[in-house]
C-alpha cells in the first residue's frame, strides 16, 4: 500500500520503513528478537492553551489529520480500501487518546514542559 505523508507547521513526521523487520540474536542465546517498524507521526501541542476549548479541539484536529496522513490514501480506491483506511484512522486516534488526555491534564504545570508532543502510530490487532 503507497501512503502520502505532507508535513505541516504543527506536524512532524518522523516515518520508519512500513514492513521492514529485523532481527537479532543475543550472543549465547537462542532467543530471537523480531522488530517491524511502523510509521508514526509526531503532533506537536506545545503552541496550544489546552485549557480552553479551542485549544484542546485544534489538538484534537491534529492527532485526526496525522492519523489520516497515516492511514488513508489519495485518490480513487476500491471500497474495502477506504473503509479499511477508515478503520486504521480511527485506531490510530484511539491509539493516541491516552497521550491526549495526559497532555490535557498535565497542562499547565511542571509536568507539561516535558510533554510537547504526541505519538500517533499504526495500531496492530
Amino acid at each position: 500500500m503507497t501512503r502520502t505523508f505532507i508535513g505541516a507547521a504543527s506536524l512532524g513526521l518522523a516515518i520508519a520503513s512500513l514492513g521492514l523487520a529485523t532481527s537479532a540474536r543475543a550472543q549465547g542465546n537462542e532467543e530471537e528478537v523480531t522488530v517491524e517498524a511502523q510509521p508514526v507521526a509526531y503532533v506537536y501541542y506545545s503552541d496550544l492553551n489546552l485549557a480552553s476549548p479551542s485549544g484542546v479541539n485544534q489538538l484534537n484536529a491534529r492527532v485526526h489529520r496525522a492519523a489520516t496522513k497515516l492511514c488513508i490514501e489519495n485518490g480513487v480506491q476500491p471500497l474495502a480500501r477506504v473503509m479499511a483506511g477508515k478503520v486504521c484512522r480511527d485506531d490510530a486516534i484511539a491509539g493516541a487518546a491516552d497521550q491526549v488526555r495526559l497532555a490535557i491534564s498535565r497542562f499547565g504545570n511542571s509536568q507539561y514542559s516535558a510533554l510537547s508532543q504526541i505519538a500517533v502510530s499504526l495500531r496492530t490487532r
